[in-house]
C-alpha cells in the first residue's frame, strides 16, 4: 500500500479524515472488528486524524462495535442519519408521501410481501422475521410517517416481481436490490448518499471531501469513494467501484483497512492541519 499511496503523495498530504464503510470493508467475515484494529485506530486518532463510519446500517447496528469506534461519528442509513456519542446531529428521511409511494409499489407487486419500515432507528413490520428479529409488530400500510428505508426481503419476490419493482420505482426514491443482503429497498433519491451526509459533517469541521480518504466495497459507496481526495476500493468490491477508485486495497478478510491506515501513518505520522 505504501508504494500505491506514494503515487498520490500530493493528495495524501491533504488527507485529514477517513470515511469507512463497515460490512465487507472494515468488518471481517463474521461482521466483527478485526483483532488489533482498536489499537491502530487509537494511534490514528492520536496522530490527529479523524475516522468516520459511513454505512447503510441502521444506527443501532453500527454502535457498540468496539471501544474506539464508539468515539467516532456514525453516518448511517446511507448518509441520511448522523450521530456522535449518542447525539443525533442530522436526519434526512423520506417524506411521508415518498414513504407511502414505496410501500404501495411493493404492495402492488406482491400483496403478501413482508414490508419493513425504518423510522427513527426502529423497525416496524408485520412481525419479527429472521435477522429482523427486533421488528415492532405493525401494519406498514397503516403507518403514516417519514421512513429512512422501506424494504422487503428479495426472497419474497419472484424474479418477475423483482423486475416489476425495477420498472416502477416511485419518483423521488432510489432502489437498491441485493442478493447478498436479501433485500429490495427504497430510500430517498436525493439524500440517501454517503457523500452528501459526509459533506454536511465535514462542513461542521470546516473541511470538505478533498481532505478525506474513503474506503468501501459496494455501489452505495460509489459517490463517497469517487468524490473524496483519495478513493479506495476493497479488492472484493464490485467492478463499478473498482473502476472509480484511485487505489485497490486487500479485502476485508485480509484486513485491508488496517493495512491502509498503517501505510498512511508510516508515510505521514501526523495529520496535516
Amino acid at each position: 500500500m505504501k508504494q500505491q499511496l506514494l503515487g498520490l503523495a500530493d493528495r495524501l498530504a491533504q488527507i485529514k479524515v477517513v470515511l469507512c464503510d463497515l460490512d465487507h470493508t472494515l468488518l471481517d467475515a463474521d461482521r466483527q472488528v478485526p483483532p488489533d484494529t482498536d489499537g491502530l485506530l487509537e494511534r490514528w486518532l492520536s496522530a490527529g486524524y479523524g475516522f468516520v463510519i459511513a454505512t447503510g446500517r441502521e444506527p443501532r447496528r453500527a454502535r457498540n462495535l468496539s471501544p474506539v469506534l464508539d468515539q467516532c461519528p456514525l453516518i448511517c442509513y446511507n448518509g441520511t442519519w448522523i450521530e456522535h456519542l449518542g447525539d443525533v446531529k442530522y436526519t434526512r428521511p423520506m417524506s411521508c408521501d415518498l414513504t407511502r409511494s414505496a410501500i404501495e409499489c411493493l404492495k402492488r407487486t406482491n400483496p403478501n410481501a413482508w414490508i419493513g419500515l425504518e423510522i427513527d432507528d426502529r423497525l416496524y413490520a408485520p412481525r419479527p422475521l429472521g435477522r429482523w428479529g427486533d421488528a415492532i409488530a405493525a401494519d406498514p400500510t397503516a403507518i403514516r410517517a417519514e421512513a429512512f428505508k422501506v424494504f422487503c426481503p428479495k426472497s419474497h419476490l419472484s424474479p418477475s416481481e423483482a423486475d416489476r419493482v425495477r420498472t416502477s420505482v416511485p419518483p423521488g426514491t432510489c432502489l437498491w436490490i441485493s442478493d447478498d443482503y436479501d433485500v429490495v429497498q427504497f430510500e430517498d433519491a436525493v439524500w440517501s448518499d454517503k457523500s452528501v451526509g459526509a459533506a454536511w459533517l465535514l462542513d461542521q469541521w470546516n473541511l470538505n471531501l478533498s481532505r478525506c480518504m474513503a474506503l468501501g466495497d459496494e455501489t452505495n459507496d460509489l459517490t463517497m469513494v469517487s468524490r473524496s481526495g483519495i478513493g479506495i476500493a476493497m479488492s472484493n468490491s464490485n467492478p463499478e467501484l473498482l473502476a472509480a477508485a484511485d487505489l485497490c486495497a486487500p479485502n476485508h478478510d485480509a484486513e485491508g483497512v488496517k493495512r491502509v491506515l498503517s501505510a498512511v501513518l508510516e508515510l505521514q505520522p501526523q495529520a496535516p492541519v
